[in-house]
C-alpha cells in the first residue's frame, strides 16, 4: 500500500500566478474571443497555461492583453483592436448598444484577417494616438474636454464620427 504525506490539494491558478518561469502562457486564444472585463477595466483573454518541466496543462484562464502597439507602425496592437471593437460593440459603454446598427462597418472588422476599413483605421489611430485603452482612460479624456471647450477637437467625435 502507498501512501502520500504532507500533500495539499491546491488551486490550479496559484501555480499559474506563482509559479514563476515553470508556468508558460499561450498567445491569446482566439476561441473564446477576448472580452472587456469592467472590474479591472481592461481587455482580457484566455491563454493556455501549462506547468513545470513536463508541461502538465493546466484550465485555460483569462489574463490582461496589455497594450501594445505592435512591431512596426503600420501593425497596431492585437489588445487596442479588441478594445476598439469592444466599444463599438457596446461591452465598454452599455449606452452604445443601440447603435450597432447604424454602424458603417461591423465591429468585428477590427480584427479581421483581411485589411481593415479605412474608417476603422483612423479610430484605431485615435485611440492609439491617444494612448486610450480603457473606458477610464475615455471618460477621463472625455471630462477634460467637457472642462475646456476650448479644445473643441472631441475625441468622441474623432472615434465615432469614423464609426456611424
Amino acid at each position: 500500500m502507498f501512501s502520500l504525506q504532507g500533500v495539499t490539494k491546491i488551486d490550479p491558478r496559484w501555480l499559474s500566478m506563482f509559479g514563476g518561469t515553470l508556468a508558460t502562457h499561450s498567445t491569446p486564444l482566439q476561441t473564446p474571443p477576448p472580452f472587456y472585463d469592467a472590474t479591472s477595466d481592461c481587455v482580457k483573454a484566455f491563454v493556455r497555461v501549462r506547468f513545470g518541466p513536463h508541461a502538465w496543462e493546466l484550465p485555460n484562464e483569462a489574463f490582461p492583453m496589455t497594450f501594445s502597439t505592435g512591431k512596426d507602425k503600420n501593425q497596431l496592437g492585437e489588445s487596442l483592436r479588441h478594445f476598439a471593437r469592444l466599444l463599438l460593440e457596446g461591452s465598454v459603454f452599455a449606452d452604445l448598444k443601440p447603435f450597432r446598427p447604424f454602424l458603417k462597418f461591423k465591429p468585428t472588422a477590427f480584427n479581421s484577417t483581411m485589411s481593415i476599413p479605412p474608417k476603422a483605421v483612423k479610430i484605431l489611430q485615435a485611440l492609439k494616438r491617444h494612448n486610450m485603452s480603457s473606458k477610464k482612460q475615455l471618460q477621463d479624456a472625455w471630462f477634460v474636454l467637457c472642462l475646456f471647450p476650448q479644445h473643441q477637437r472631441k475625441l468622441s467625435t474623432l472615434i465615432f464620427s469614423q464609426a456611424l
